[in-house]
């Protein structure tokens, strides 16, 4: 019932892309396109450096504050496979 760590990272987003892609891809759910869509907005707001062009792995709660600044090779993993899918379904809706 505490919070353990209070920040926020960029794999829990890419997760949810790629289930609301597969979500919107089952035919279920197609209010799943527009949420994806939404977060991929959100992702990129949030993660990409305008200056760098870099990715921000690691920010604090409010995300105002960025923790971390060095990247973990598996955030790369979750990157890719999110744009991948998103485009993929992109593409074919």
């Amino acid at each position: 019932g505490k919070v353990l760590k209070d920040g926020k990272r960029i794999w829990p987003l890419t997760e949810y892309i790629k289930a609301c892609a597969a979500r919107y891809e089952d035919g279920n759910f197609p209010e799943d396109l527009s949420r994806m869509k939404a977060a991929l907005e959100l992702c990129t707001a949030r993660h990409v450096d305008p200056r760098s062009g870099g990715w921000k792995e690691h920010f604090n709660r409010n995300g105002s504050e960025l923790i971390n600044t060095e990247m973990p090779a598996t955030s790369l993993y979750h990157i890719l496979l999110a744009l991948s899918e998103a485009g993929r379904v992109l593409k074919n809706s």
